[in-house]
């Protein structure tokens, strides 16, 4: 069992490299050193090795607590107990496949001025749009990032579905997807 970490660069201003190194620490004393969890850290094709990962989960602990693994998300992604993103695309395939997923971005102090992606969510609080959509469970700190991971760890199955029901009412039923976009290839190429 491990995490799937869906990393990204630490290249905007809403997710520099302090903001990622902070949210790496994060990260670490939840998933690592409370939960005793291990961690598979795909990179973003633009990202390169800064370095973080190395100073805070540590050189020594590579390969026996956290790796960095070029697998292709699906695999990463059916095979753990669950994937937390800083913000990524990913997370949409990641519930189609029935793995949940914790979204954890701290936007505090952004606002639409800032990034026209920024919504607000119930509480007023800045969000991206998969976590306005329920597509991810949101954690912007460490207390809603260890709530988020102690409720997959007690009830995995209540948390997909509640994601996937909100999959479902964006996206068409993934069964017949296919079908779908054959249909759809048809009827252009017949017009």
């Amino acid at each position: 069992g491990y995490v799937f970490l869906v990393s990204r660069p630490g290249t905007t201003a809403h997710f520099n490299r302090e903001r990622k190194e902070k949210a790496v620490r994060i990260l670490k004393e939840v998933l690592v050193d409370e939960l005793g969890l291990k961690v598979a850290v795909k990179m973003h094709p633009k990202e390169y090795h800064e370095g973080i990962y190395e100073n805070v989960l540590g050189k020594e602990n590579y390969g026996s607590g956290w790796i960095y693994s070029e697998n292709h998300p699906y695999i990463l992604g059916k095979n753990s107990q669950f994937a937390i993103t800083f913000l990524s695309s990913v997370c949409i395939d990641m519930v189609a496949l029935g793995v949940p997923v914790i979204e954890f971005l701290d936007l505090t102090g952004f606002t639409t001025d800032d990034n026209s992606r920024i919504t607000y969510d119930d509480r007023g609080n800045p969000v991206m749009e998969y976590r306005q959509l329920g597509l991810v469970l949101g954690a912007s700190n460490k207390g809603e990032l260890t709530e988020n991971v102690k409720r997959i760890l007690k009830d995995k199955e209540t948390v997909i579905d509640e994601l996937m029901e909100k999959y479902r009412n964006i996206y068409p039923d993934p069964d017949g997807s296919i079908k779908s976009v054959c249909d759809e290839i048809f009827s252009a190429y017949n017009d």
